[in-house]
């Protein structure tokens, strides 16, 4: 009797590691069995591997981005984006490229905004300066109107740009506002207006000059 049990214990045990095998061949073979049809159907490696989209996140992070991260600098990247400097006209001094060159790379200037206006050939009361030049305050700077034109004085002052007195208006007094949106540094042969967006808009000093004189 026990011996009959013991042969069924060991049959049983043989039956089961037959199958582990031929199920262990069926996949190293790369074939599966259809559980419907219990027949050997061919399991392709190509479908298996490269036909699966792996998610974003497990992929190499340094190569692909999450959709959050793409749009993120997509948006900063646009939003990031100054606009072109204005084009220096041709007839200025070097004295004033290099005023011009300051005011491109300076955080505080709008560099679009920066506009020369050739005011020699203008006539009556318009024409007692040389240049005029008009500068934006960049959006983000408005409140820093006062260290603005000081950087400006000082570069005009420090360069020797102008052998006249530099007389700067809007910031001299200590009672004047921090949010002052226009202040002016006359240099006798040029003048510089720095201003706000919103002041530029109010004030409109490019209709004192006529627009052919404008550059």
């Amino acid at each position: 009797m026990r011996t009959s049990i013991v042969n069924l214990r060991l049959r049983s045990s043989v039956r089961t590691s037959t199958l582990m095998i031929r199920s262990h061949s069926s996949v190293k073979g790369h074939r599966m069995i259809d559980p419907q049809t219990s027949t050997q159907q061919p399991l392709s490696v190509r479908q298996s591997s490269s036909d699966l989209q792996v998610p974003w996140f497990v992929q190499d992070h340094h190569l692909v981005p999450s959709p959050t991260q793409a749009s993120s600098t997509i948006g900063g990247s646009l939003a990031d984006t100054p606009l072109p400097p204005s084009t220096l006209p041709s007839n200025v001094s070097d004295n004033l490229s290099l005023l011009h060159h300051h005011l491109v790379q300076s955080p505080f200037f709008d560099q679009s905004s920066i506009t020369f206006i050739d005011a020699k050939l203008s006539k009556g009361h318009e024409a007692w300066t040389d240049w005029v030049i008009l500068v934006n305050l960049r959006y983000d700077r408005e409140n820093s109107i006062r260290a603005a034109t000081e950087s400006i004085r000082y570069l005009i002052s420090s360069l020797g740009l102008t052998n006249e007195p530099i007389k700067v208006e809007g910031i001299n007094h200590s009672t004047s506002s921090p949010t002052t949106a226009w202040s002016f540094i006359d240099c006798g042969k040029f003048v510089v207006n720095i201003m706000t967006e919103r002041s530029r808009e109010v004030y409109n000093l490019e209709a004192v000059w006529s627009k052919k004189y404008s550059i």
